[in-house]
């Protein structure tokens, strides 16, 4: 939310949205994706605690409302080249489509589309309950060697309060997707798995799709990491 991925203040030209569930690759697309430098800064930016923390930036004491933190990301994460990209998860995407007839707007101002979903959804479920409970959402994030993780209690009950909740935002994603051909917008529509097992073959036909000039997958330099280990399998296994 600071200043350090500002760049000159300009209306976009052409506006891309990352949709994701959560745990199915969307961080490492969106980092891909802002180090190309042509596809805007497109973080996770409706999460909680960055509207949180936009609020002394645009002068607001509290939460500022989802719309005014929008309109500044347009103005000041758009690319030389006017395009505009955010990476959404399913409730933020309600968040703005509750914003009154702005919201609504502002979600049918995006040219494409890009869906990402995850077809193991027990390993998702795992993957979300050690984010939670270790509070490491990523590789950036992680404090320690690991090892605090083999002290995580196997809690059955709450991964499958997650399960079902990632069949909720899979459902959620499915109904955005439709919502969004009907109104003639392209949608693309990528499998975690996929992703994770072929990057470089994604990465191409998603550029082409996204009408982005190509850049080599080498040439991105994600410094993201798989989170997956053998604590996560061993939770899968016991689940």
């Amino acid at each position: 939310a600071s200043s350090h991925y500002d760049l000159e203040p300009r209306d976009p030209v052409r506006r891309l949205l990352i949709a994701a569930e959560p745990r199915a690759g969307g961080s490492l697309l969106a980092e891909a994706l802002r180090n190309t430098g042509q596809a805007g800064v497109p973080f996770e930016y409706l999460n909680g605690r960055l509207i949180e923390a936009f609020g002394p930036r645009l002068g607001i004491e509290g939460r500022p409302p989802v719309m005014t933190v929008v309109d500044f990301l347009l103005r000041h994460r758009t690319t030389p080249n006017g395009v505009f990209c955010m990476k959404v998860l399913p409730d933020q995407v309600i968040d703005i489509a509750r914003a009154g007839a702005g919201g609504m707007r502002h979600l049918e101002s995006y040219e494409r589309v890009v869906v990402l979903h995850r077809r193991d959804k027990i390993a998702q479920a795992v993957s979300f309950f050690r984010a939670t409970a270790t509070d490491e959402w990523n590789s950036h994030d992680r404090r320690s060697d690991g090892s605090d993780d083999r002290k995580l209690t196997f809690d059955p009950v709450a991964i499958t309060r997650i399960l079902t909740s990632l069949f909720r935002d899979e459902r959620r994603l499915a109904q955005l997707a439709d919502w969004a051909r009907r109104r003639g917008m392209p949608v693309s529509i990528v499998e975690y798995e996929t992703l994770d097992g072929d990057f470089a073959g994604v990465w191409a036909r998603l550029l082409a799709f996204l009408e982005l000039a190509p850049v080599p997958a080498s040439e991105v330099g994600t410094t993201l990491e798989r989170q997956r280990d053998d604590v996560s399998e061993e939770l899968v296994r016991r689940y």
